[in-house]
C-alpha cells in the first residue's frame, strides 16, 4: 500500500523534499503515516510536525483534499494523499 505525503512551507524546508511516497504492509492510520514520515529526518522536522504523536495544532492536515481535524485518525487507503500545511508568515 502506498500513501503520498506532500509538504509545504517550513515542513518542506525541514524535510528537504516536497513530496514522498510511503509504503505500508498493513492498513495504516493517518497518525501512523505521519509518524513514519518523521523517520530519517532531522529532529526539528519531528518537533515541527508532531506533539505527543498528534499533528501540532498549528499544522493543517488534509486527506484527499479534505481537511482533517486534529484528533481524527482515519484509516488510509492505497493511493491516499496527505498534504501538510505549516504556518507561514509574511506580507
Amino acid at each position: 500500500m502506498k500513501i503520498e505525503i506532500h509538504y509545504t512551507a517550513l515542513l518542506r524546508t525541514l524535510a528537504n523534499l516536497e513530496m514522498e511516497t510511503l509504503e505500508f504492509d498493513a492498513t495504516p492510520t493517518q497518525h501512523e503515516a505521519l509518524s513514519k514520515a518523521t523517520q530519517n529526518k532531522d529532529d526539528a522536522f519531528d518537533r515541527m510536525l508532531l506533539a505527543e504523536d498528534l499533528p501540532r495544532p498549528t499544522i493543517i492536515v488534509s486527506l484527499n483534499e479534505k481537511q482533517i481535524r486534529r484528533p481524527d485518525n482515519p484509516e488510509l487507503k492505497d493511493g491516499d494523499v496527505i498534504r501538510l500545511f505549516s504556518p507561514i508568515a509574511g506580507g
